[in-house]
């Protein structure tokens, strides 16, 4: 017997654990959760025998809330504005500055034309999803044979030398300024204090693994996306529009990702909400704490803390 479930009590109950005990389509963005119908007929369905899950389905939980946007919008700004004001005594080094005011070779150009399009098919194939720490790690190898290449051909002086800030001194003032901006999008995300850690199996083991992996993956990406191709575009654009484009490029990437892997799923409105807001979100802030910091561990462990800390953190 199947039943429309109205009572919004049993309705928060049941979701709950359905976020962490079953693998559905769901949407995260900066920690904010969204579990969502597909179109059509179609229903998912959770039932219960002694409070134990017996079918992995459950009930609608989209909503669309309009100061969604709003609320979050403002988060981002907040979260900006702080990465500014923590970054307000650092400069490019001349080293950078020079490679900044000079303009892109065509080489550079047709490298970001030709490693797009390769880096996005195997992500796709990969099944690439917004803030989900479920990492091939075919597309982690193939990020850092892309460092190695054009750490070989700046090297060869085939293309600009690549500065990506990785000094001693750099390494704990990335960590207090990721660690700053992470803290602030996970409480007013949340709009609490985490109250411990899910259960990882190993426990300190399994956490440290766990970042491991995710850091890895952030580093990787980042020395490509905002170490290469931002760079290059703010050397192609000027600086504020080379961080608009590659905020616009990453948005398309996730937007042609979700079309070939989940084209049915474009039909929700939280779907379009991730594409289209919070990824951008994302990316403009990893974008502007690499631009203020020009190291790229900030970026890199800001990415990987967001991949992080919704796995394991409980509310």
């Amino acid at each position: 017997l199947l039943l429309p479930l109205e009572d919004s009590g049993m309705k928060t109950r049941l979701v709950a654990p359905a976020r962490q005990l079953i693998n559905l389509p769901k949407i995260e963005g900066l920690g904010y959760t969204r579990i969502f119908l597909p179109p059509g007929d179609l229903s998912y369905i959770y039932l219960e025998n002694d409070g134990r899950t017996v079918v992995s389905h459950y009930p609608d939980a989209e909503e669309k809330d309009p100061f969604i946007t709003v609320y979050f919008s403002l988060l981002f700004l907040v979260t900006a504005l702080l990465i500014k004001i923590l970054t307000l005594d650092l400069h490019p080094s001349n080293a950078l500055r020079q490679i900044l005011a000079s303009r892109p070779s065509g080489v550079e150009i047709l490298l970001v034309a030709a490693i797009i399009p390769a880096i996005f098919v195997l992500e796709s194939y990969s099944g690439l999803t917004p803030f989900d720490s479920t990492i091939s790690p075919a597309v982690i190898s193939a990020y850092y044979s892309i460092f190695i290449l054009l750490f070989f051909l700046a090297h060869r002086g085939v293309i600009a030398e690549q500065s990506f800030g990785l000094t001693r001194i750099n390494i704990l003032r990335s960590l207090v300024l990721s660690s700053a901006a992470v803290f602030i999008i996970t409480i007013f995300s949340a709009l609490k204090f985490p109250s411990g850690f899910i259960n990882t199996g190993a426990a300190y083991t399994g956490l440290i693994k766990t970042f491991s992996f995710c850091f890895i993956f952030s580093l990787g990406r980042e020395l490509f996306w905002r170490g290469y191709f931002q760079t290059v575009m703010e050397r192609l654009l000027g600086k504020w529009s080379g961080i608009t484009a590659t905020v616009a490029v990453i948005t398309m990437y996730h937007f042609s990702s979700a079309s070939l892997n989940e084209p049915q799923l474009l039909e929700s409105y939280n779907r379009m909400l991730e594409i289209f807001f919070f990824v951008p979100g994302t990316a403009f802030l990893l974008s502007f704490i690499y631009l203020r910091s020009r190291n790229i561990l900030s970026c890199s462990l800001l990415q990987s803390m967001l991949l992080f800390l919704p796995q394991v953190l409980v509310f």
